[in-house]
């Protein structure tokens, strides 16, 4: 038995919506009818969120590097920044922003109003199987990956368009590609995050702000030294270092990417993804 792929109900459906134009009997994906402007990193007033340690310290002293007027260093106590902030003290501004307390949120997009390029970098982790594991531990990551990087979003965007425009940058991971069982809700709530960067860049391309994905492969942070002590199987992947990745985002930043693949090991899978997304999926949840 054949099985026939299903005829749109109407020809017409989406026209005008910037969607799909029929034409000949068959059906053709229109390009983007709208980009935000290129990104200018040199000037730019930054908000990096999770910017204590990790991936988010290394983009704090990248933009610093590449001529940030000033970085909003954000996390959810002020007082670890201090190290970040002697980096540069005339530039980095320290900020509170917890993603499961929306009051300082609000509080920080009040205190950094002159932001033009958002960086959303902050997460957190729980390893285990969905089936078993705490659900009370899977609600926390998916409370703080996506719906906490979208309040920073929601509460950011309005600062970022009343200031002439910007870029916003979703740190994600190349696990929002597919579930590894042994970690959890966190590729669950990096392919919310996925998904959400490609529903708001729509919405904000016209508001002057580029959207843009960063898709990292494991790279050395407190965080992976955590999923190592309970899947050491991980560590036999590559490790990026924070310094590559924060280097290479920017770089992405500034040539104006979607979709930036920071190091070797992502490359890698960024370049699969695009061919066979199906290999990818089945890599990943096969791994752990």
């Amino acid at each position: 038995m054949r099985i026939k792929a299903a005829r749109p109900a109407s020809r017409t459906r989406w026209a005008g919506k910037g969607l799909w134009t029929a034409y000949d009997g068959r059906v053709r994906r229109d390009p983007p009818t709208e980009r935000g402007p290129t990104v200018e990193i040199e000037g730019s007033v930054v908000l990096v969120t999770g910017a204590n340690r990790g991936i988010g310290r290394a983009l704090v002293g990248e933009f610093l590097a590449r001529g940030a007027a000033r970085v909003h260093a954000a996390a959810r106590n002020p007082a670890s920044l201090g190290p970040v902030v002697a980096e540069d003290p005339s530039r980095v501004v320290p900020v509170e922003v917890d993603l499961t307390a929306p009051d300082t949120i609000a509080a920080a997009a009040e205190a950094a109003s002159d932001v033009t390029l958002l960086v959303n970098n902050a997460a957190t982790h729980a390893v285990g199987h969905l089936l078993d594991m705490d659900l009370a531990l899977v609600e926390d990551v998916m409370r703080t990956n996506y719906l906490g990087t979208l309040r920073v979003l929601r509460a950011f965007a309005p600062v970022i368009e009343r200031n002439g425009g910007g870029a916003v940058v979703n740190v994600i991971s190349v696990g929002a590609f597919g579930g590894t069982p042994a970690l959890g809700g966190y590729p669950a709530s990096k392919a919310a995050l996925h998904s959400m960067t490609q529903a708001v860049r729509q919405d904000l391309a016209p508001r002057g702000i580029s959207v843009h994905g960063v898709f990292p492969g494991p790279v050395d942070t407190d965080m992976l030294a955590y999923v190592l002590e309970h899947e050491p199987q991980f560590g036999e992947v590559p490790l990026a270092t924070t310094a590559e990745v924060a280097r290479a985002t920017v770089d992405g930043l500034a040539a104006d990417a979607e979709d930036i693949f920071p190091d070797s090991f992502a490359v890698e899978v960024g370049e699969l993804w695009s061919s066979d997304p199906k290999a990818v999926e089945r890599w990943l949840t096969e791994f752990g």
